[in-house]
């Protein structure tokens, strides 16, 4: 939770790098016009002060081997908490294949486009597939990261499966990779829940 002195508190996920400095902390804020959180962060000058609380929940970097596929798919800025999990999994060594969905409503929406891509190019078992409902980029697949995800993923069992962002494509999601095969012990779920 990132709470501002006057008492405004909103959840985030954390977004920073595994192999980043302890000392920094990054989250991914998609900022909503009249939103208390957004228009405080928008306005944040020096001096002022925020507190953070936590990490809570259970959507982090787990696995029993180290080796089995791991399927990230997130919207928006549910890409937050699917970054980390992607370090974290890399820093610890995770040498099984790992592939991240990132979708938006169009390809202008995707974010953290370049980093993703180098991610993928240093690590040979990373895949970055970007997803876009419409006005599709080169190299963007069209529909959703649930759609492309299951598509190239149809059993998932044996995987641990990821899912962040809008809570209709998470609650969808966990039906539609369990029916895939995926344990339920092994899908994470975040929803984005505006205030």
């Amino acid at each position: 939770h990132l709470r501002h002195e006057s008492g405004v508190s909103r959840p985030y996920s954390l977004a920073a790098p595994a192999w980043g400095p302890s000392s920094t902390v990054r989250f991914h804020v998609r900022y909503i016009a009249g939103g208390e959180m957004s228009e405080l962060l928008a306005g944040t000058k020096p001096g002022e002060r925020f507190e953070i609380e936590g990490p809570f929940g259970k959507c982090y970097y787990r696995s029993k081997t180290g080796e089995e596929p791991i399927v990230l798919i997130g919207s928006g800025t549910g890409l937050a908490p699917l970054y980390g999990i992607l370090t974290d999994a890399l820093f610890k060594g995770h040498t099984g294949l790992i592939h991240l969905y990132h979708g938006a409503a169009t390809s202008s929406r995707l974010y953290f486009r370049k980093e993703l891509a180098e991610v993928a190019r240093a690590n040979p078992n990373v895949r970055y597939v970007p997803t876009a409902e419409a006005y599709v980029e080169s190299g963007d697949r069209v529909g959703s990261p649930l759609k492309w995800a299951l598509s190239e993923h149809p059993d998932m069992e044996g995987s641990r499966v990821y899912l962040c962002g809008h809570p209709e494509l998470v609650r969808i999601g966990q039906k539609q990779c369990f029916l895939a095969g995926a344990n339920l012990a092994d899908i994470s779920a975040d929803p984005f829940v505006p205030a």
